[in-house]
């Protein structure tokens, strides 16, 4: 198979096979301009359908572009390419790629590719390289994260790798550092220890690989949650949070992160009034706000983040725009977020103040098509 684009190669020796040579450049700037347009996508985890909305970056209103839906075997978490070109669909069959028209958001399905024995929970593609890492949430010892590379110019999903060390236990959550330098993965049956662990790893510029932080997996000790299920990064790149989901109240942690060696300190923690089942978890594209959800009471809260020290203060609650909130996204821009709710498959929307707090948008929520829909992920889509 001849590529148009040379990767950023997760194993030379798996993709030279492909007829890719490695590299460590980020998007050709030879990509088309396109309009600015976003969409935003859903999977639907009943009807196993991803469905394509676009968003009007205006009002924050989203409207269906087509009510069919893309079929995709197993759909469950979602990422976007850093262009936006394209969205990967994670789940017990396996990963699809799926096309994303620019101008209509139109879905089209572009290559997939079975991912032995995973139990795929979450997803994260590399901000400047075509890499995709999938965790295996099974735990441990056969706990792994699949690393698939994939051809930036037409989708086509490449060689594929797997890494199983570093403590991985049933790990979920994923994310890596805005430079891509760091990936860390959140170890759900950790919870039944003293507290949370995240394994941290080092990705190879030049190959993609991973490679397990010496002293992972990190036990956040002053954070003493239970089964972390989801993590995110700051646009800075120093601190992490993790949600969990078995304390009740939901628990949301927070560490301090070395960017050169890639260690964890733990800072504290924070929790709601009420609320548990801990979901989905999200920052401010400024660093200064993280949202989680809470599945038990199906709302969303809202927390202040100190950019200095990472010290977590719980601000306020709002009700999710539905039932079961599972996945959470914010918008580029920052104005508007957007909550999955599982049962009964609404799509929450909200606006997003100059000071972090969310309101409901009017509609309050859009229900996915279908006769019984379950709303697993969403993921927003900026082409550029």
């Amino acid at each position: 198979m001849t590529m148009t684009r040379t990767l950023w190669l997760i194993s030379a020796l798996l993709l030279a096979a492909a007829g890719c040579a490695p590299a460590n450049d980020g998007p050709p700037s030879s990509l088309p301009q396109v309009p600015d347009t976003v969409f935003l996508v859903a999977s639907d985890t009943t009807s196993h359908l991803l469905f394509s909305y676009e968003l009007d970056p205006a009002t924050g209103a989203i409207a269906l572009v087509d009510n069919a839906g893309l079929s995709v075997d197993g759909a469950f978490a979602l990422a976007s390419s850093p262009d936006g070109r394209f969205v990967f669909a994670a789940g017990a069959e396996g990963l699809t790629c799926i096309g994303v028209d620019v101008s209509t958001g139109a879905l089209t399905a572009v290559d997939s590719q079975v991912l032995a024995g995973a139990n795929a929970t979450f997803i994260a593609v590399h901000p400047f390289a075509p890499v995709i890492y999938v965790a295996d949430g099974t735990a441990a010892p056969n706990g792994k994260i699949f690393i698939v590379g994939y051809d930036a110019s037409d989708g086509t999903l490449g060689g594929q790798v797997t890494v199983d060390a570093g403590g991985l236990d049933y790990p979920h959550g994923l994310a890596l550092t805005p430079n891509g330098a760091l990936l860390y993965a959140a170890n759900y049956a950790s919870g039944t220890g003293t507290g949370t662990t995240l394994t941290a790893f080092v990705v190879n510029a030049t190959t993609g690989a991973l490679a397990a932080v010496a002293a992972s997996p990190f036990d956040l000790a002053a954070a003493n949650t239970a089964d972390p299920r989801n993590l995110a990064i700051t646009p800075a790149g120093d601190h992490l949070v993790v949600v969990d989901e078995s304390s009740n109240p939901t628990k949301v942690a927070v560490a301090s992160l070395e960017s050169t060696t890639g260690a964890l300190t733990g800072v504290g923690r924070a929790s709601p009034a009420s609320g548990a089942l801990g979901g989905g978890i999200a920052i401010a594209p400024n660093g200064a706000q993280v949202y989680a959800t809470n599945r038990s009471n199906n709302t969303v809260s809202t927390y202040a983040l100190d950019a200095t020290t990472g010290a977590l203060t719980f601000v306020e609650t709002i009700g999710s725009g539905g039932v079961f909130p599972q996945a959470i996204a914010i918008e580029g821009s920052g104005s508007f977020v957007y909550v999955a709710n599982l049962t009964g498959g609404t799509i929450g929307a909200f606006s997003r103040s100059t000071t972090g707090s969310l309101s409901a948008l009017s509609p309050a929520n859009y229900a996915l098509p279908g006769a019984a829909p379950s709303a697993g992920y969403v993921v927003i889509v900026r082409p550029l």
